[in-house]
């Protein structure tokens, strides 16, 4: 699961690290510590990484609309 988030995250990657550095870095943060978490079976605290990602995809989003 952790290789499908970082597949689909490297398809919108470059257009977030171009237009908002700060936010693409926050995400960058999250994603290693989800994959580990993901292979440790703590999903507990995967459940906590995956909510800060989705609010800062959220986030980019209404900085960033369409």
């Amino acid at each position: 699961k952790g290789a499908a988030i970082e597949e689909e995250w490297a398809t919108f990657e470059g257009t977030v690290r171009n237009t908002d550095q700060d936010i693409y870095l926050a995400i960058e943060d999250q994603l290693h510590p989800l994959r580990d978490q993901i292979k440790a079976g703590d999903s507990a605290t995967a459940t906590k990484t995956a909510a800060t990602l989705s609010a800062l995809f959220s986030q980019y989003l209404t900085k960033h609309p369409g």
